[in-house]
């Protein structure tokens, strides 16, 4: 009997060593956890402070280490994967993301990287839903909505766009960019005086955006406001005096009033910094015939034809001009080019051709 008992409490102590050691590996393993995850906590905040500091690179390597030490680490793989986009590393950026996601299926900001990453590597293949589920895993932030308005427009849905856009600006009233967009799409879908009030917002709260300028005064043409759309020109050119396209467009608001000399100059002007731009030499081939000058004209199309022989407004235009001075042979050839080339008002002369 008594050794029946001893047996027992040989048991028991042997039960009861072997549940503390399992005690003891259960905490060593939990231990052991926390230091993983401190340690690679302490990578990425250093990987983070690199950032900040514009260190890319180095970054880059604190963020190896954390995932390394922790590879379940979601936000390091979505981190690293937002610096690799900085470095133009736009396939290794899809990959860190897309493994973030695998890891974190419901990161809002994973869905939005990668439809960003998407969007700015290859727009054709960007999806709308990758930022749907941005917004619908809590996400939603005004650039999500920036950014999925901009897909909408490429993809031709420009009302989803606007709608879009409007929510960016809502949830962030400075939103310069999302102001300048919107009017862009609405300049294409014909609502000008909606676009001039949008660029008319950006350039309220930036007032150097070169091309608000520019693209206000275009809208301000479609609507008839010419002289208004010389000053938008006027203000473009005290920022950039050198833009030749907007010295150009300038003077072609200024033959619209018949201004003639003053279109003229501008035109010469935006020759004087680019010889090679066929469209100055063809509006400067335009005032001069008005001018009654359709020798000097005739020389201005030619140049400008043997700078763009694919520019069919000159050709009609050349056209215009060999007419008046009885060339009509000559005249139909260059009306039957532009008329090959879809001007739209060379058909009616080319009517006139035997």
């Amino acid at each position: 009997m008594m050794n029946k008992k001893i047996y027992s409490l040989v048991i028991f102590l042997l039960m009861f060593c072997l549940s503390l050691a399992a005690q003891e590996n259960s905490g060593s393993s939990d231990l052991s956890d926390f230091m993983k995850k401190r340690n690679s906590g302490n990578a990425y905040n250093k990987g983070i402070t690199n950032l900040r500091l514009n260190k890319y690179q180095e970054a880059l390597e604190n963020f190896d280490e954390a995932i390394n030490i922790n590879p379940t680490f979601d936000l390091a793989y979505l981190t690293r994967g937002k610096t690799k986009f900085q470095l133009s590393d736009y396939t290794g950026a899809l990959e860190d993301v897309t493994k973030a996601l695998e890891i974190n299926k419901s990161s809002g900001e994973g869905y939005y990287a990668l439809g960003y990453i998407m969007l700015r590597k290859d727009t054709a293949s960007a999806s709308i839903e990758t930022f749907d589920k941005a917004i619908q895993n809590g996400y939603a932030e005004p650039n999500v909505y920036y950014y999925r308005g901009i897909l909408k427009a490429y993809k031709k849905d420009a009302a989803g766009a606007l709608n879009d856009l409007s929510v960016a600006i809502e949830k962030k009233p400075d939103y310069t960019v999302a102001y300048f967009d919107r009017g862009n799409i609405k300049m294409v879908s014909g609502d000008f005086q909606g676009a001039i009030y949008d660029y008319r917002r950006a350039l309220s709260i930036d007032t150097t955006i070169i091309s608000a300028y520019n693209n206000t005064a275009n809208a301000k043409t479609h609507i008839g406001d010419l002289q208004g759309a010389i000053q938008d020109y006027t203000k473009l050119l005290q920022i950039d005096p050198k833009n030749f396209v907007a010295i150009t467009n300038r003077g072609s608001a200024k033959y619209q009033t018949s201004d003639y000399q003053s279109a003229i100059d501008d035109f010469k002007a935006a020759i004087s910094i680019n010889d090679k731009y066929a469209s100055a030499y063809s509006n400067l081939g335009n005032a001069l015939s008005k001018s009654g000058d359709n020798k000097a004209a005739m020389e201005q199309y030619n140049k400008a034809l043997q700078l763009n022989s694919n520019f069919g407004d000159a050709y009609l235009n050349r056209g215009l001009v060999k007419e008046l001075a009885g060339d009509l042979d000559g005249a139909c050839s260059d009306w039957k080019a532009a008329d090959k080339l879809g001007v739209s008002d060379a058909s009616k002369y080319v009517k006139e051709c035997k």
